[in-house]
């Protein structure tokens, strides 16, 4: 999660972190040591303080430092600590008790420590002592103070926490420490777009900002910070005069923007600000400035005029402007620093890759779109079903299932059909034979006609057969459950029709999803539906009504013909016809009957043999016209039952899956663009590491496995296979809606990985392969460069400071020629992580006044502070220091960069004030401190000096138009040059034409 350097130097260090925001700081520390050894973690110890309960997460080393009660300090114990710190008047709402915060008001955080100083006294000995007997390295005990510089706990805390650690370690301890603050500036909260703060809120952060920078200036221009906490107490002292008895050797100050790129959030910059003191804790980087840090001492030490000049140029001042020079300096105190990582994400690019193909699968496995064509979905259903305008065509899935009318009558056996049916006489039989079975025949015709003309009904319970042709009824009684039983079994697990249905969202070459055999489905069931209600044609029995009666009709012409001819010719025709027939003179077949007879009986035949024909014919017609609508609304049903029972569960895990997987891959994609992990104390996000994973490099990667790895073969395949195994989990079609989605994301996952492995060797190559050489130089060298600006924005030409940085790279590393404007330039550092780059850089020798947006700082101090006189003893003078007459007795440490001390320029001053009515009649007003209206006063007080030409700023920003009257003649010709050129470098708010300015410092 952090380039460490491959060298480890730890160092004692004792980090205690301030307020909510030095807290986040904190918190993000904790989780960096984690991944360090032990042996490296006890070199430091971190402690966290807050008037609220500190919002860390199972430490034992919070601390809740609150007064109780705001009267304690009325006590005479705590006169001393009362009468030099608390201003005359708390504001009109004072934090009455600050258990529950400080209200953005720095006293009551400093109040609060000290109502706790005991307790952390005996923390800063107990835990520097085990530093120091720990501790084998050779460099002293170096301390960290984090906090905002624009809250009200732990800004106000800081510099009392600073005496007494400086205290402890002096009269306590018997060692000296390095005592470094960092702050972080109002910026990283202004252009936090997570963070809503109110303008009131941004201008109370602003003015409390410069407040402790104002403060921070006085004891680093080497005032001597003196503090009695309470009575009888030992008097705390630290002169600022030497090295080893200074307040703080340096503070950091880190906003949430650079010189260049662009705003980084708050919880970039904390994290940014952990990263860099774990560097100064344990690894080489921290050595090397510990190193450096001597030849440091005089940019510490240093002021920086006000109107800087070049080197060259210095033996030309004049004593005068030499005089200038000295009392418009600020001391260099400040200092900042920046941390940025370029990673190659070999791991993160895998996972990516495999939460990819595990949600491309379950995606296809849910809804395969494009694989139809382009054509409608309710003709594909149709195409599929073999449905075409009311007619079931001979190929498709109806076929399939047994829908057609043909594969319904292929239930009802042919024996069953023609039972009780004789075959009809034979033309060869005797005639009267013949007649009798024909007679029989026509009488069961005439039942079965008769039973046509009905709908079949159902037999009676109970009754029983008397013989003769089965009903209709029984006909479909017995082959109905047959045909639903095979429909039923074909649908079961492992089924003809089962595996059909399957494979028609499955199939890994033409399946279309679950969802879409869902909607066939449902389609289906309704086109069934409908067909069983529009039901089958019933048969016309006219035609065979007419056939039945012209065969009654001859076979009783034949009956009555026959009787007749037996009457007629008697028993002597008879016998004579017999003993032709034994002679083999004459057929007797046929029976002693007239030719005319036996023709007649021979078209009885032929008659009767086309009716019972036709009749079986009728049956069928009219069996399936009874079965069809009753077997359609079964197969609606058994299907519906299969969608409800199977699909439907089955649709429900892959769903829920897919949303898991879909979470994962968005997690994996999270990954890549930032760093994050699991560790004890939840996920983590290195915030200031960039990778080179973007979406080029994706899809270059993916090029060169797409004939390797494709989700068909990988994953839907074994599916509709055997399926898928790990540890007593099998993953197939039939045990997908049995299986939680969870285990069903597992289950792939670790399929997908096993199976992908030697595919995704390749991006173990990390910075070898050409897709991310050709990133070193496109993107790595440019986040590099930006990343090494320090965190806040100042006028480096002005300064003339150089970045002192560090390069990590990993020891076998060629670097790309050219790689970056300034990188290459930096120190190289082997760093532990072959797959990392990152850089380290500090800048030492700020002064306040090269800050950008010290002017608006300025501004909303003086306006929520408020006239010193006029507001006396009135609670509308907003407290924002934490030393009584801080505002009036410290210098500002703030100065404009293009002030004149010329009478020109100090008498057109108070012109142009009086113009723009920055006075009450008799005397111009200051809100910090009094002023007698002479030049003579603005020449010896620098502080008034600026006061007032920031009050005549600010009042021409707020009225264009005197910019125009006082300055239209070249009258104040010298304000008007100092006014533009303010406006040119962003000290206000846009030009005297009213176009905006960019801030280019000052």
């Amino acid at each position: 999660m952090i380039t460490l350097t491959e060298r480890s130097f730890p160092q004692p260090t004792l980090s205690i972190y301030l307020g909510g925001t030095g807290i986040l700081v904190g918190d993000s520390l904790l989780t960096m040591l984690e991944t360090l050894p032990d042996a490296e973690r006890a070199f430091v110890e971190a402690f966290f303080i807050d008037s609220q309960e500190p919002a860390i997460r199972d430490h034992e080393r919070a601390r809740h430092y609150c007064y109780g009660d705001l009267g304690v300090f009325s006590q005479p114990i705590y006169e001393g600590f009362t009468e030099r710190r608390f201003p005359e008047n708390l504001g009109v709402n004072p934090v009455v008790s600050s258990c529950d915060g400080c209200g953005v008001t720095r006293i009551f955080g400093a109040a609060s420590l000290v109502a706790c100083r005991d307790d952390f006294t005996d923390l800063v000995e107990r835990a520097v002592a085990r530093l120091v007997k720990h501790g084998a390295s050779t460099q002293p005990l170096q301390v960290f103070l984090t906090a905002s510089a624009c809250g009200g706990t732990g800004a106000g805390m800081i510099l009392d926490a600073a005496a007494l650690v400086r205290h402890v370690c002096r009269t306590r301890i018997g060692s000296n420490s390095r005592i470094f603050l960092f702050l972080l500036g109002p910026t990283a909260f202004f252009e936090d777009p997570a963070i809503n703060l109110r303008e009131d809120q941004r201008h109370r952060m602003q003015a409390s900002t410069y407040a402790l920078l104002k403060e921070l200036h006085h004891f680093a221009q080497g005032n001597e910070f003196v503090s009695a906490y309470r009575l009888r107490d030992e008097i705390v002292r630290v002169s600022n005069s030497a090295d080893d008895d200074r307040l703080f050797d340096w503070v950091f100050f880190i906003d949430g923007r650079a010189e260049q790129g662009a705003p980084r959030s708050l919880a970039e910059v904390t994290w940014t600000v952990a990263e860099a003191q774990l560097h100064l804790c344990v690894s080489e980087v921290g050595r090397k400035v510990a190193e450096s840090l001597p030849n440091q001492r005089e940019e510490r030490v240093r002021s920086f005029g006000l109107h800087f000049v070049h080197p060259d140029n210095k033996h030309r001042l004049s004593p005068a402007a030499r005089d200038q020079l000295a009392r418009s300096s600020r001391t260099t105190f400040l200092a900042s620093l920046a941390v940025r990582s370029v990673r190659f994400p070999a791991e993160e690019i895998k996972s990516w890759f495999r939460w990819r193909w595990v949600h491309e699968a379950l995606d296809k496995t849910v809804d395969r779109r494009g694989v139809g064509g382009g054509v409608a979905l309710v003709d594909e259903f149709d195409r599929l079903l073999g449905y075409d305008d009311g007619d079931v065509l001979e190929e498709g899935l109806m076929k399939e299932l047994g829908l057609r009318a043909e594969q319904l009558l292929q239930v009802v056996a042919e024996r069953d059909l023609s039972r009780g049916m004789a075959e009809g006489p034979s033309p060869a039989m005797p005639l009267e034979g013949m007649i009798q079975g024909a007679g029989e025949l026509l009488d069961v015709a005439a039942s079965l006609l008769t039973e046509l003309r009905e709908e079949p009904a159902a037999p009676a319970p109970g009754a029983e057969r008397t013989g003769g042709p089965l009903s209709g009824a029984e006909l479909l009684a017995a082959a109905l459950p047959r045909w639903s039983a095979g429909l039923a079994a074909g649908l079961a697990a492992g089924g003809r029709s089962a595996e059909r249905l399957w494979s028609l969202a499955w199939d890994p070459v033409e399946g279309r999803g679950l969802r879409w055999l869902d909607a066939f489905l449902t389609h289906t069931v309704d086109l069934l539906t409908q067909l069983a209600q529009r039901g089958v044609r019933r048969p016309q029995l006219a035609d065979l009504e007419m056939r039945l009666d012209e065969a009654r009709q001859l076979h009783q012409w034949l009956a009555r013909s026959y009787q007749r001819e037996n009457r007629t010719l008697g028993f002597r025709w008879r016998a004579v016809r017999s003993r032709l027939a034994k002679l083999a003179l004459l057929d007797d077949k046929q029976g002693p009957a007239s030719d005319a007879l036996q023709r007649k009986a021979k078209r009885l035949a032929r008659q009767l043999a086309d009716l019972r024909g036709e009749l079986l014919v009728q049956r069928r017609a009219q069996l399936l016209a009874a079965l069809a609508p009753q077997a359609w609304l079964e197969a609606a049903r058994l299907l519906r039952r299969w969608r409800e029972e199977a699909l439907l569960p089955t649709l429900t895990v892959a769903e829920n899956a897919l949303a898991l997987a879909h979470t994962q891959r968005e997690l994996a994609s999270e990954g890549l663009a930032v760093h994050q992990g699991e560790g004890r104390r939840g996920r983590w996000y290195a915030l200031s590491t960039v990778s080179v994973a973007d979406d080029e490099l994706l899809a270059q990667l993916s090029r060169r496995l797409e004939d390797r790895v494709r989700v068909e073969d990988l994953v839907l395949a074994p599916l509709e296979g055997r399926g898928l195994s790990r540890e007593r989990h099998r993953l197939s079609i039939d045990t997908f809606r049995r299986t939680d989605a969870r285990a069903v994301v597992d289950i792939l996952h670790a399929h997908v990985a096993a199976e992908t492995t030697g595919h995704l060797a390749i991006v173990d190559g990390g910075w070898n392969l050409e897709e991310a050489r050709d990133r070193l130089r496109r993107t790595a060298a440019k986040v590099l460069d930006e990343g090494a600006q320090p965190l806040v924005r100042f006028a480096r030409a002005a300064v003339g400071l150089q970045l002192q940085g560090y390069f990590l790279a990993p020891r076998e590393f060629v670097l790309p020629r050219p790689f970056g404007r300034t990188v290459g330039q930096m120190t190289p550092l082997d760093s532990r992580d072959p797959l990392r780059l990152g850089v380290v850089s500090f800048a030492f020798g700020i002064p306040p006044n090269a800050l950008y947006g010290m002017d608006e700082l300025f501004a909303q101090y003086t306006n929520l502070l408020g006239d010193q006189e006029r507001n006396r003893g009135v609670h509308d003078r907003y407290p924002l220091h934490v030393f009584r007459g801080a505002a009036e007795s410290f210098d500002e440490p703030f100065s404009p960069l293009t002030l004149e001390m010329d009478d020109v320029f100090l008498h057109s001053l108070l012109q142009v004030a009086r113009e723009l009515g920055i006075d009450d009649g008799r005397r111009i007003v200051l809100d910090i401190r009094q002023f007698d209206n002479t030049k003579h006063e603005l020449e010896q007080d620098w502080n008034r000096l600026i006061e007032l030409a920031e009050k005549v700023v600010q009042r021409l920003d707020c009225r264009p138009e005197e910019v125009d009257r006082l300055f239209r003649n070249g009258e104040y010709s010298a304000i008007a040059h100092f006014y533009n050129s303010r406006r040119r470098r962003g000290g206000g708010h846009g030009s005297p034409d009213g176009t905006p300015q960019h801030e280019t410092g000052t």
